[in-house]
C-alpha cells in the first residue's frame, strides 16, 4: 500500500518540517506496540514530560496517558500500523499486545495507518462511548471534539450501544449520534494529516529499505541452504553410485571365480 497521501500533498507540507527529515529518519524501528517512534513539542507521558531521544526507545505502556499539549507525536503499534496524534490531543494505552490492542481517545485527533492487514491481532480504538475495530489495510481518523471517525481508505467495524455499522471507503461516521454515515472531502486536510503524510514517507520507506534487506538475507541463506543440500544430494549419490559399481565389480568377480571352479572340477 502507497503511504497515506500522494506525493503532490507530500511536497505541499515538505518546507514546513524539512528540519525534522535527519532526526526523524534516524531513530530505531520497533515492532513492539506503544513504542514512542518520533515527536515534536511539548509531549507528555503520564504527565511527565517526554522528548526525542534517538539512543534509546520509548515505550507506553497499558494504562499510560500519552498527551501532546502544544507538540505531536508518532506512536508505532506494530511494525506495518503507525498512529499520530495532533496537537492538544490525550490517548490511553488500554491493551498493549501482539495479540491485542486498546486504545482510548480522550481528546485531540489521531491518524491510525495500517499498512499489512492485522490477520492475528485485533486493534480497536475507544471513543466516547463507541468502539471502533481496524483490521484491514488503511488510514483512519478519529476526532474527540466531535466524536467522529473518517475513513480515507480500508473499512471499519464500529458499535455503539446495540448498533453496528461497517464503515467504509470514503465515509464518515458520527460516533456520538446514532453512528450516522456520509461522505466526506478526502482533499480536505489539516497540519496533522499533512505532518503524518511526510512523516508516513519517512518512516515507510526505512521500513521498505530494511524489509529489502532482511529478504536480501533471507534470500542468501536459502540459496546457500539449498547448495548445501544439493552438494550433499550429489555426495550421497556419488557414494550410492560408487557403491552399486563395487557391488557390480564384486559380483563380477564372484561369478568368474565360479566358473573358474566349474571348468576345473572333474567331469562326474
Amino acid at each position: 500500500m502507497r503511504p497515506i497521501s500522494s506525493i503532490h500533498s507530500l511536497l505541499l507540507f515538505f518546507a514546513a518540517v524539512v528540519s525534522c527529515v535527519s532526526a526523524g529518519a534516524q531513530s530505531a524501528i520497533s515492532i513492539k506496540p506503544g513504542h514512542i517512534h518520533y515527536m515534536e513539542g511539548r509531549v507528555l507521558l503520564d504527565g511527565h514530560p517526554i522528548q526525542q531521544n534517538f539512543n534509546k526507545a520509548q515505550h507506553a505502556a497499558e494504562g499510560q496517558l500519552l498527551a501532546t499539549a502544544e507538540g505531536k507525536a508518532e506512536v508505532q503499534l506494530g511494525f506495518w500500523t503507525t498512529l499520530w496524534m495532533g496537537e492538544a490531543s490525550s490517548l490511553r494505552f488500554d491493551r498493549l499486545t501482539h495479540e491485542s490492542m486498546r486504545l482510548h481517545l480522550e481528546e485531540g485527533s489521531i491518524l491510525i495507518e495500517i499498512i499489512e492487514g492485522l490477520k492475528n491481532a485485533a486493534l480497536a480504538v475507544q471513543l466516547g462511548d463507541a468502539l471502533t475495530e481496524l483490521k484491514e489495510i488503511g488510514l483512519y481518523r478519529f476526532d474527540a471534539e466531535e466524536p467522529r471517525l473518517r475513513v480515507y481508505t480500508g473499512k471499519a467495524q464500529v458499535r455503539l450501544g446495540e448498533k453496528k455499522k461497517t464503515v467504509k471507503q470514503g465515509r464518515s461516521a458520527d460516533l456520538s449520534r446514532g453512528l450516522k454515515t456520509a461522505k466526506f472531502d478526502k482533499k480536505k486536510n489539516d497540519l496533522l494529516h499533512h505532518w503524518a503524510v511526510y512523516r508516513s514517507h519517512v518512516l515507510y520507506d526505512r521500513i521498505k529499505e530494511e524489509r529489502l534487506a532482511e529478504r536480501t538475507r533471507i534470500q542468501k541463506e536459502n540459496e546457500r541452504f539449498q547448495q548445501k543440500i544439493e552438494f550433499e544430494a550429489r555426495q550421497r549419490a556419488a557414494q550410492q553410485q560408487a557403491s552399486e559399481s563395487a557391488a557390480q565389480k564384486t559380483r563380477i568377480e564372484m561369478q568368474k571365480m565360479q566358473q573358474q571352479r566349474d571348468s576345473q572340477a572333474p567331469p562326474r
